[in-house]
This record gives structure tokens, C-alpha cells and sequence, in this order.
């Protein structure tokens, strides 16, 4: 496995996948919560619309200047339509990459559930890159915050 296909799986991992179970060396992954699965395909959707909506936005302004034989009337022309694509197409694309993504959450896990999971090998180089069940028990202590209601007893005693 390439480093690159190692971290993606370890941000997979990380965003909230249910039925996790690990040992040392390896992962056996029996289940990905669809919206979670969703909200990541319909994220890489709306850069993609990002990058499409840029595109489309100096087409715009490059067709809208030589079609008025005028710099300054096409780039207006041209950033409005691009503001508008800038606005519209991430969330279009989203919203696209949300449904598709749900989707293929669900059908994932009708395939993990029919092959019994999926066995993935992980590896912590140090332990800032560590799962959180692989991460060492050691936390600094941390003094308590007080509660609201504290802080308001402890206003009316000033006064």
C-alpha cells in the first residue's frame, strides 16, 4: 500500500465510521455511517464545482469580451455570470455529490456486510499520526472550567 492510499484510509478511519473494531496491526472494518460517507463525496463534489465554476468563469469573461469588442464591458459582463456560477455550482455539486455518496455508503455496506468486512493494515509512525485507540493514555491534567451556574454564584458573591 503507497503512503498516499495509507493516509486516505486513516482519514477514512477518523471521520466517524462505526463498527471499528482494531488490534495492533490490523483494522476490520464492517460498517461506514452513509451521511458521514456522503458529507466527504459531496465536500470533494463542491471543489470540484469550485474549479468548474473558475473555469466557467473566465470562459464567460473571455466569450463576453470578444463578443462586445469591448475589455471593460466583457470582464463586467463576465464577472456576473461568474459571481452567479462561483455562488450556485459548489452547492449544486454538493448537494449531487451528497445523494451519490449516500448512496454508496449504503451499497458499501451491504457489501461489507455480505463479505464479512473488509481487513485493512495500519501502521502509526509516531504518535501524533496514532488512532485514537492506539494513542498512548498519557494527557496532561486540566483544570475544570466551572459551570455557568457557577459563574453566576460567584458574580452575586462579588456583589
Amino acid at each position: 500500500m503507497t503512503p498516499v492510499m495509507s493516509r486516505w484510509m486513516m482519514l477514512l478511519v477518523r471521520i466517524n465510521l462505526s463498527g471499528v473494531y482494531m488490534n495492533e496491526k490490523n483494522v476490520s472494518l464492517t460498517s461506514v455511517k452513509p451521511t458521514t460517507f456522503a458529507f466527504f463525496v459531496g465536500t470533494m463534489g463542491a471543489v470540484l464545482g469550485v474549479i468548474v465554476a473558475i473555469a466557467a468563469w473566465l470562459q464567460g469573461t473571455v466569450a463576453y469580451t470578444a463578443a462586445t469588442d469591448s475589455l471593460l464591458q466583457g470582464l463586467l459582463l463576465g464577472l456576473g455570470a461568474g459571481f452567479l456560477a462561483l455562488i450556485f455550482l459548489p452547492m449544486i455539486y454538493f448537494a449531487i455529490g451528497w445523494l451519490v455518496g449516500f448512496f454508496q455508503g449504503v451499497v458499501l455496506n451491504l457489501a461489507l456486510n455480505a463479505m464479512g468486512g473488509l481487513e485493512v493494515g495500519t501502521r502509526a509512525s509516531d504518535d501524533s499520526e496514532a488512532l485514537p485507540a492506539q494513542r498512548s493514555t498519557q494527557t496532561a491534567t486540566r483544570k475544570a472550567e466551572p459551570t455557568f451556574g457557577e459563574t453566576i454564584g460567584r458574580r452575586r458573591d462579588d456583589l
